[in-house]
């Protein structure tokens, strides 16, 4: 592992090119077809922001009485969803076709802080329309409710309607079990896994997938390719859909969010510094804007890994998330104020 000491970093600058604002935006998804992007980010009654970053345009999801819901009544995910959310607190979110249409996907945690019951966490569904020069139009379409045994980080919608999740670990109930919980990273055993979820089926638990805080996944979008990351194992897994067979590809630093590109390749982001203790510094609200070293690799359908990008962490927030759109990177973190704007080398 890399050396690197996580520390604040200067304030977004407005007439810089980072886009300001944006509350640890943990999480981002291209909208195919479209220069805009979903954000999921820690502010507002929704979360979740719709971004078009050449044009600096941003635009919110609005939940709540204004939420626009399909006039057919036709509902996507499970059919024990029992309505519309009130409210969005954003969690990783994922976008994808199909058919002809768009499709976003959102985490809807609970208010922090408070027990959960099943139900009280869901996925909600959104249909997505797109017009040239117009920010997505979203039209909720449905939810699945989450069971209150799994605590879900990242969610990733498949080209069938199959959602594929990440569990990272059971919520410590004392804080004996969270000490207990933080040994266990500290030591890279496995306390996560990936699940799956379908209409028919309900959830289960993808086979071979157990990881040391399962984080970041995503599915490849023409392939059968399920990439689920293992932040304190180090690795990446590759899961092919059609057999089960699991590639374990071994990752230079902490891996969070994991971004599907063409080709079944997989981009990950993630903290190159000292496993679990390294973003101590971070986790205090009020260190944020907060910078880690960091790592942005590919990995392709060969499971060969290339590294893209390199950071200190000295001068932006550490990635958790990377994005390329439009010959740029698209850098979102768990820690950060921005969504940070570099170009994309090649």
């Amino acid at each position: 592992w890399l050396l690197g000491v996580a520390g604040t970093v200067p304030a977004c600058d407005p007439a810089g090119a980072d886009l300001c604002g944006l509350d640890r935006a943990e999480d981002i998804s291209a909208i195919p077809g479209s220069p805009w992007l979903a954000v999921s980010t820690a502010g507002g009654n929704s979360g979740v922001w719709f971004v078009e970053p050449r044009g600096r345009q941003r635009v919110a999801l609005e939940v709540g009485p204004t939420l626009r819901i399909r006039p057919d009544g036709a509902r996507l995910g499970a059919t024990d969803c029992p309505g519309p959310p009130a409210r969005l607190h954003a969690g990783g979110n994922d976008v994808a076709r199909l058919g002809r249409r768009l499709h976003l996907v959102v985490i809807n945690r609970a208010a922090p802080g408070t027990p959960v019951r099943d139900g009280d966490e869901r996925i909600e569904w959104f249909e997505l329309a797109t017009r040239r020069g117009d920010a997505p139009a979203a039209t909720w379409a449905g939810c699945t409710p989450i069971p209150a045994s799994y605590a879900l980080n990242d969610v990733a919608l498949a080209a069938d309607g199959t959602l594929f999740a990440t569990h990272p670990f059971d919520r410590p109930r004392t804080p004996e079990d969270g000490a207990t919980l933080r040994r266990r990273w500290l030591a890279g055993e496995p306390t996560g896994f990936a699940l799956r979820w379908a209409a028919r089926d309900g959830w289960s638990q993808v086979a071979g997938t157990a990881l040391s805080f399962a984080n970041g996944i995503a599915v490849s979008r023409r392939g059968p390719t399920l990439a689920v990351a293992g932040t304190y194992s180090g690795a990446l897994l590759l899961v092919d859909l059609r057999d089960g067979e699991v590639r374990r590809v071994p990752l230079p630093m902490t891996p969070d969010n994991v971004t599907p590109l063409p080709g079944g390749r997989f981009v990950v982001a993630g903290h190159s510094g000292a496993p679990v203790t390294g973003v101590d510094p971070c986790r205090d609200p009020t260190a944020v804007p907060c910078g880690f070293p960091f790592i942005v690799a590919e990995v392709d359908a060969q499971a060969r890994l290339r590294r893209l990008f390199e950071h200190d962490g000295s001068r932006i927030p550490g990635a958790s998330v990377a994005v390329p759109a439009a010959g740029q990177w698209l850098l979102g973190s768990a820690f950060g104020d921005r969504v940070t704007v570099l170009p994309r080398r090649r």
